[in-house]
């Protein structure tokens, strides 16, 4: 900034004006918000210099308009309109000059002074505006109105006190503008200080600030063409392969586990051994079944010869008991060796932990399935179920081979919804279709279902509104 008199710099005049300025600043800085920091700042001057009012007139940075924010020895609500209007005069005036200006004798610069006059002629005194700037642009002034008896009109010494004070001033202020508009953008809400960002890029006419804003709205339009395009949205769920025929393998008797042929994965054919139990007491009971048979063939015999009808019908209804619990026996023993119903792929049951173990007629000892018979068991969130429908097709990525693309035709849709995972899912069943050698039940995988075409920004809507409805439905239920 260009000053009206003579300059000097303050670390020439004494250690109580350097220290007495960083005084100012640190009490500015501790300023809470805006407008103690400017109280501060006119209360600090006003002790420093002793002047008998200094005032504080700001610019804005949303509005741009010079407001009259501090002043050191009253409010500023406090000021007559009169007096306020010379104030703010005063400061215009060293804001359009961008140099400090005064009351007391002609500029070098040609400077226009009529509001310094103005006021000093009012407050009967001595008047000096200093500008306060910002990047090169005047961000507001501080109007120190100085007693007759400190700086005489007519003195010759009131020259060399003035360069002082205006050299004083001009370096205070140069680190207070910056000050005070930290602490005016902290008062902001955050809403308005994007708000002004913006505003500030948008008038900067530097040509890397062009290519910047050119780059932002080819962003902006293309984000907003992309979310205005309507496209088909498939319904990602997760998915299962399940045997379409399961057939569970029980004891046929109560008995021990002999003998264990398959594992969990593996590959039976049609009639192939499973498992083994043991037979020894039921071979046990049959050899002494056939020994009863035999004396019992013996008393019928006997009873032949006597005649003796009535010993010889219960001996044959004793013979009759006997067979019939021999060919039970027998065909325990012959489903003691558990065999496969069919070609399939052992899905459960691994025994090998249990040989020895007794098992009880009726307990599920292997699943199996048929590899050639599978279906696809769908997990579709609650929330899309509505757009799934028998018949619909779509297409199975299974986790062993991501780059496979399966067909599959939905044929069933679960009346009720099961939690699976924490998450509330409805079962769908499906039918494979093409084929299915590389696959195996109990694989998992990923299922697309075709859903409905339509933009981002209506389906992003229509899930805040859902959203909203069940909140307000939670807070207002009737």
């Amino acid at each position: 900034m260009r000053n009206g008199g003579t300059t000097s710099n303050p670390d020439e005049t004494s250690g109580l004006t350097a220290a007495r300025m960083l005084q100012i600043h640190q009490q500015v800085s501790e300023g809470d918000g805006f407008t103690a920091a400017a109280a501060a700042l006119c209360a600090g001057v006003a002790q420093a210099v002793g002047a008998s009012r200094v005032s504080l007139a700001w610019q804005h940075a949303q509005s741009q308009q010079v407001e009259l924010v501090a002043v050191s020895n009253a409010p500023v609500a406090a000021l007559n309109t009169e007096l306020r209007n010379s104030l703010l005069a005063a400061a215009d005036e060293a804001m359009f000059a961008q140099c400090s200006v005064h009351s007391l004798g002609q500029h070098p610069s040609g400077a226009i002074t009529a509001a310094q006059r103005a006021l000093a002629h009012q407050s009967g005194g001595s008047v000096l505006s200093v500008p306060m700037a910002l990047d090169n642009q005047a961000v507001g002034a501080l109007c120190v109105e100085m007693p007759a008896a400190t700086l005489p009109p007519a003195s010759a010494q009131s020259r060399q006190r003035l360069g002082l004070l205006i050299s004083f001033l001009e370096h205070l202020l140069a680190p207070c503008s910056r000050l005070l508009r930290l602490n005016e953008q902290t008062d902001e809400p955050v809403h308005r200080l994007l708000w002004a960002r913006l505003l500030r890029q948008a008038r900067n006419t530097r040509p890397a600030a062009r290519r910047r804003r050119r780059w932002l709205l080819a962003g902006a339009i293309g984000v907003a063409v992309g979310l205005l395009i309507p496209f088909e949205q498939p319904i990602s769920s997760q998915a299962h392969l399940e045997g379409a025929i399961e057939r569970e393998i029980t004891a046929p008797v109560d008995g021990f586990l002999e003998s264990v042929q398959v594992r969990p994965g593996d590959i039976v054919q049609a009639g192939q051994l499973l498992a083994t139990l043991r037979t020894d007491e039921l071979e046990l009971e049959r050899n002494q079944l056939q020994a009863d048979l035999a004396q019992h063939q013996v008393a019928v015999n006997a009873a032949m010869v006597s005649n003796d009808r009535s010993t010889m019908a219960t001996a044959r209804a004793q013979i009759d008991q006997a067979n019939a619990r021999i060919a039970l026996l027998d065909m325990q023993i012959a489903q003691a060796d558990i065999r496969a119903p069919m070609a399939a792929t052992v899905l459960h049951g691994d025994l090998i932990e249990r040989l020895n173990m007794p098992v009880t007629r009726g307990e599920a000892l292997f699943t199996l399935a048929p590899d050639d018979s599978l279906r696809v068991l769908i997990e579709v969130d609650e929330n899309d179920i509505a757009q799934v429908h028998i018949g619909q097709r779509g297409q199975l990525a299974p986790s062993a081979l991501p780059w496979d693309r399966i067909d599959i035709e939905v044929n069933r849709v679960a009346p009720v919804a099961s939690v699976i995972d924490g998450r509330n899912v409805v079962p769908v069943h499906a039918r494979l279709i093409g084929s299915t050698h590389a696959l195996k039940s109990g694989q998992r995988g990923t299922v697309h279902l075709p859903g409905p075409r339509q933009n981002l920004l209506t389906r992003w809507a229509g899930d805040l509104l859902d959203a909203l409805a069940r909140q307000w439905w939670r807070w207002q239920p009737w």
